[in-house]
Parts: C-alpha cells; sequence; structure tokens
C-alpha cells in the first residue's frame, strides 16, 4: 500500500454555531472536517488533511512559522457581514489580503463569508443583496470559466445556501464559476492559488433546517417562506463533488472528469 501524503491545512473559523447545531451536527471544525474527508474518499487520491483550527474572532492565526509549514487555507462561514467594519474582520481580511499576495505557495479555499472576505481583501466589494435571503439547496449555474476550472461539462450543480450579503463585484485577477438569477457571483477563482463558493457545501441538510427554525423563531423568515426553505433543504446536492474538487484544489490541482447531468 502507497503510503499517504499529509497536507497541512488551516481552518480559519470565523463563527460558533448556534447550541441546539453544535450538540447536533457539530461546531464549524468538525462540519468542515467531516466535508473535506468526505471530498478525499471521492477524490481517491492517497492523501490525509492535517486541520488545525484558528478562531479568527479572537484574532488567532498561523504564525509565520506554522505558515512555512502550511499548503492549504480554508476559510468558514460565518452569521457576521463580510462588509462590516468590525476589528476582528478587519485583521481578517488584512491576513487574507497579505497571504495571497505574498504566499502564493499556500492555496486558500473560501466559504460563504469566507468567499466574501477574499472578494473584499482583493478589492472586491461586498454588499446587502436587495433581492433578499438565498437559502437551501440551490442551482448554481456554472460559467464557461467554470466548467473549465471545475473540469466538467455539466452546467450546474445543487448546494445549500444561507446568505443574504453577496459579492457584488469581482475583484481583478479573479474570476467568476457561476451564478444564480438573484446572486450574480456565486464562486470565484484565481489560477490555481484561490477558489470560493458562495455556497455552503459543508453544510447537512439538518443545519439548513436548524437555521432556518431558528430565524423563523426571530421573524426573520416568514412562516411561509420557512417552510419553503424546509421542503428545499432536503433536494439532492452535489456536496461530495464539490468537496473533492476543494481537496484537489488544495492539494496541488483539480482533476479532470466529468459529472453527468
Amino acid at each position: 500500500m502507497r503510503s499517504q501524503k499529509i497536507f497541512r491545512t488551516a481552518l480559519l473559523i470565523a463563527d460558533t454555531p448556534h447550541p441546539n447545531i453544535v450538540e447536533k451536527y457539530g461546531d464549524y471544525y468538525t462540519q468542515f472536517t467531516k466535508f473535506l474527508q468526505k471530498g478525499v474518499v471521492s477524490s481517491k487520491k492517497q492523501i490525509a488533511l492535517d486541520i488545525k483550527p484558528y478562531d479568527v474572532t479572537k484574532k488567532e492565526y498561523p504564525s509565520e512559522q506554522e505558515l512555512l509549514d502550511t499548503e492549504g487555507i480554508v476559510i468558514t462561514g460565518s452569521a457576521a457581514s463580510a462588509h462590516e467594519d468590525i476589528p476582528w474582520i478587519n485583521s481578517l481580511v488584512e491576513f487574507v489580503s497579505s497571504v495571497i499576495e505574498k504566499r502564493p505557495e499556500v492555496r486558500m479555499v473560501g466559504i460563504c463569508f469566507g468567499h466574501q472576505i477574499i472578494a473584499r481583501a482583493r478589492g472586491g466589494q461586498v454588499i446587502k443583496n436587495p433581492l433578499g435571503w438565498e437559502v437551501a439547496v440551490t442551482e448554481v449555474s456554472l460559467t464557461d470559466i467554470g466548467k473549465e476550472i471545475l473540469k466538467t461539462n455539466r452546467k450546474s450543480v445543487r448546494l445549500q445556501e444561507m446568505h443574504k450579503d453577496i459579492v457584488s463585484s469581482i475583484p481583478p485577477e479573479f474570476s467568476n464559476i457561476g451564478f444564480t438569477e438573484i446572486c450574480p457571483i456565486q464562486g470565484m477563482i484565481k489560477d490555481d492559488h484561490v477558489l470560493t463558493f458562495q455556497a455552503h457545501p459543508e453544510f447537512d441538510s439538518g443545519v439548513v433546517k436548524e437555521i432556518v427554525n431558528l430565524r423563523r423563531d426571530k421573524r426573520i423568515f416568514s412562516s411561509e417562506l420557512a417552510q419553503k426553505y424546509l421542503t428545499a433543504a432536503d433536494y439532492d446536492v452535489d456536496d461530495a463533488w464539490v468537496g473533492q474538487k476543494c481537496v484537489e484544489f488544495l492539494t496541488g490541482g483539480i482533476e479532470p472528469g466529468v459529472i453527468d447531468s
């Protein structure tokens, strides 16, 4: 049996889920570890991810020495808004911009809030979507660049969503990989260096349902809208395939492959 190559990955955690979610599905470290390990299995690579968490809300980051041993960085989602002028968010923006600029050997993946932070850090714009929320399983159309980068002839992927903020303008040197009717930038790519998704491929349907119910109770979502989202949360998703693509990207390049419709 071939020995596994270990890839050291820093997980920048930007939030703590509600206690109900932590109890049933785990914190973000648990959820992302499960998601990425699913991607490792799908990739069929003889690799292992050594994932180390950092709580960026407490301004925890890899040291300069740790960065020398780090091959990939993943930035999680958050209930916070990436465009807010808050000290820990501003620090995260500065860190991300510095790593992208000075550490081309460290690949980076951003999910939802992470996607938006990367856009802000490199000159893009993040705003509240005037068209409202995008929640639960959503069909994301792929751009030609998206299909080329993700090595697929499929026109779209289905992923869990949970956001109202969007990237409204893309940074220089980045390309858009997907879009929906109400969110024109569903992910970005910069060479073999940075990959982002607006969606939450790490979310199980149960996590989405918990968030929907909590926001319904707070009257953020109406009962009618909440029911629509609860139903949509159970639709089929392409989380394992996106996890595979994230793992392949973090570990040296996306392998050619095709998803059937």
